[in-house]
């Protein structure tokens, strides 16, 4: 889908459109658990190196504080040195270990340092989550100590 509707006023919805009614969405959220905690709750947003780190950021208004706007809290980046996966696609049959390309690789290397030099939380996760996060369990010894070895010293 390259674009979702907007019924109402019979035209697409813009990037725009998207955040505004995404930063409404949040606000609503964290206003509604300040008043019931006295806190605010802690949001990390998963795989949105697009909205952190690229040159546009199409969505870069939900991670920096805006007048009338708390913002995200932090990233989650997925499969930062590699993933888990089935062979047979998804979550059935026997999981693999695979690698990020060397390119992949240092693309992620480079957001976790682009967001340690601008004071961004940023968590770079071994592997998936789903049902593929356990995959690591599954596979254990040698290629596990390995895997999770490569990424930490990544």
């Amino acid at each position: 889908v390259n674009s979702y509707w907007n019924f109402a006023e019979n035209r697409a919805y813009t990037k725009s459109d998207i955040v505004d009614a995404q930063k409404e969405r949040l606000t609503k959220i964290f206003d509604a658990t300040h008043k019931i905690l006295q806190k605010y709750p802690v949001f990390l947003a998963n795989n949105m190196d697009k909205c952190w780190f690229s040159q546009d950021g199409d969505c870069k208004e939900l991670v920096e504080p805006l007048p009338g706007f708390r913002p995200l809290d932090g990233y989650c980046m997925e499969n930062f040195c590699g993933y888990e996966s089935a062979l047979e696609g998804g979550c059935k049959g026997d999981i693999q270990l695979y690698y990020q390309p060397i390119d992949k690789w240092l693309h992620n290397v480079q957001i976790i340092m682009n967001a340690a030099q601008n004071d961004l939380s940023a968590f770079p996760m071994i592997g998936s989550a789903g049902c593929q996060s356990v995959g690591l369990e599954i596979i254990g010894g040698a290629a596990r100590d390995k895997f999770e070895s490569f990424a930490y010293a990544s």
